[in-house]
């Protein structure tokens, strides 16, 4: 006989009874899952997509942080000395891959992979609207700071040539064509082709890495040369004599332009391969390989840039790349063939970078600005016409910002010290914190668990306190290191 729950049965009084299927109530409304900053967690299989590989996720987050908070890197070590920039540089590492391990145990555990609903769930409506005012403030400044920095590379900073020649037009125009005909397609643009994307990512680094191998070849023709700079290990001690409180704050506030490099968090739902469930060791694999990466790129530039321009690095870098510089370590030609060539490949990869900030399921700049700019003022989903709204009229403020700054160096701090350290340090930690146990959890690994949460935190609030009060009592001086 068959079993079947649909099966008819008979009733003592002949009639037949034929029971009704179980039915499953739907899920709570707190039980909804979405991913990390996209509309709906099975958004790769409504669309036929495959999500994204290890590689591709990996190339993401690498593209993500090898952005423009990179051509800071060389004066802060020109600052810091080659032992205190590295020693300091790896600790920052260190806690972006800590903060992005707390991350991902918590979408494991929960099944949120959206950072904000994540926020909401785990540290209350609250935690959510700080969480997106921090994104909205960190990818809105960054994306000011890529503005300024497209403007030094093609109408040139002060004292210092571009590419294009002054009959181009001045620096506002330059920068208002730049983002009319080329920024406001590629930020408009929806698509969300994993291939392209990965493309576009994969050519960003390579030209990065391109750079990299230039300033290693420049380095090696000044050491020759007898050309190479002085460089310190340390911060002059003899400076800090009788400035102890100041120094701590000037040399504690350049972590926060360090961490800003890191700031990449929005990138992790790269490291989930199933639309469905959250791999966390996978996501812990990506971060760690990507930040390996990152860091030993970030040492490359900053070690011999330092070496080749000294004392007098540019907080933009690139403005040391001059013809008159590279002359006196290259033939005129490859002099110039130099100037035009590291600025075109920067500026290539900065561009490169503008599809992903659009496309909402690569996670990058704009597509966190936007959909936590419109859902913070209208607490409703991101869409229609909306979209390019908000899309345009953040353009529009940024390209007016970058109009009328010249210098990166303060936004990096400001954004470092404020939305980065929420981001990157006292969420992750909060979260890390807060996290409930599970029964298969040991005391010892709870323990660790929370305190590296309060490590987190900790630091967080170091490094936003001294980014702060540097802004606030020291910028514009020169530091005593």
């Amino acid at each position: 006989m068959s079993s079947s729950p649909f099966e008819a049965a008979a009733s003592p009084g002949g009639r037949v009874v034929i029971p009704a299927p179980a039915v499953t109530p739907p899920p709570f409304p707190s039980e909804v899952r979405e991913p990390l900053l996209t509309p709906r967690i099975s958004s790769y299989r409504s669309q036929s997509m495959q999500p994204p590989s290890s590689w591709e996720a990996g190339t993401h987050m690498v593209k993500s942080i090898l952005g423009v908070a990179l051509l800071a890197l060389p004066r802060v070590f020109s600052m810091l000395g080659i032992g205190a920039g590295s020693i300091c540089l790896a600790a920052v590492a260190l806690l972006a891959y800590a903060s992005l391990h707390a991350l991902a145990k918590a979408s494991a555990r929960t099944g949120v992979m959206n950072m904000s609903v994540l926020a909401r769930e785990e540290l209350g409506v609250t935690g959510q609207a700080v969480l997106d005012m921090a994104l909205i403030f960190n990818c809105f400044g960054m994306l000011v700071v890529y503005l300024v920095v497209i403007g030094d590379m093609l109408v040139g900073s002060p004292g210092e040539p571009g590419i294009l020649t002054q009959d181009c037009g001045s620096r506002r125009v330059v920068l208002a064509v730049v983002a009319v005909v080329l920024l406001a397609p590629l930020v408009s643009s929806t698509s969300t082709q994993s291939r392209s994307l990965a493309g576009a990512s994969a050519l960003g680094v390579a030209a990065i890495l391109l750079w990299a191998a230039v300033s290693l070849i420049l380095f090696i023709i000044a050491a020759n040369n007898g050309a190479l700079s002085h460089m310190h290990w340390w911060p002059k001690g003899h400076a800090l004599i009788g400035h102890g409180f100041k120094s701590a704050v000037e040399l504690t506030s350049l972590l926060s332009i360090m961490l800003v490099a890191y700031t990449c968090h929005w990138t992790l739902q790269h490291s989930m391969q199933s639309a469905s469930s959250v791999r966390e060791r996978q996501a812990q694999g990506v971060s760690a390989g990507a930040i390996a990466a990152s860091t030993a790129t970030f040492l490359l530039i900053s070690i011999c840039s330092y070496g080749v321009f000294g004392n007098a690095t540019s907080a933009d870098v690139i403005n040391n790349y001059s013809v008159e510089t590279l002359s006196k370590l290259l033939i005129p030609e490859l002099a110039q063939a130099g100037f035009f060539g590291i600025r075109l490949g920067v500026l290539i990869a900065l561009l490169l970078s503008f599809p992903l900030h659009a496309s909402g399921r690569e996670g990058m700049r704009m597509a966190p600005l936007r959909t936590s700019l419109w859902q913070l003022v209208f607490r409703q989903p991101l869409q229609g016409p909306g979209l390019y709204l908000v899309t345009y009229v953040t353009l529009g403020a940024a390209w007016l910002a970058a109009a009328h700054l010249s210098d990166i160096w303060s936004v990096l701090i400001l954004i470092g010290s404020t939305a980065g350290v929420l981001i990157s340090l006292i969420l992750p930690g909060l979260l890390s914190v807060g996290m409930e146990e599970t029964l298969t959890e040991t005391r010892g690994s709870k323990i660790r668990r929370q305190g590296g949460g309060l490590v987190l935190i900790l630091f967080g609030i170091g490094i936003g306190a001294a980014g702060i009060l540097h802004l606030a009592m020291y910028a514009g001086k020169t530091p005593h290191f």
